[in-house]
């Protein structure tokens, strides 16, 4: 009698967890848009792209302008 809690407790368990990983993740709201940046993009998406990677030291075009 106790096995068979212990198998609804098991089945119960797998089931939550089967729901807990199909749940759809929200998406986290970026500060470069909506649309995807590509090769030739311009805008204050990449310009804000240029500030934060220059800030984490990638962007070493200097010289070059922040469009």
């Amino acid at each position: 009698m106790l096995t068979l809690r212990y198998k609804k407790l098991f089945v119960h368990c797998i089931l939550a967890l089967l729901m807990v990983a199909i749940m759809p993740l929200s998406a986290p709201a970026t500060d470069y848009g909506t649309q995807d940046l590509s090769l030739g993009s311009r805008g204050s998406a990449v310009s804000q792209v240029q500030r934060d990677i220059t800030g984490l030291g990638f962007y070493t075009y200097a010289s070059a302008a922040i469009i």
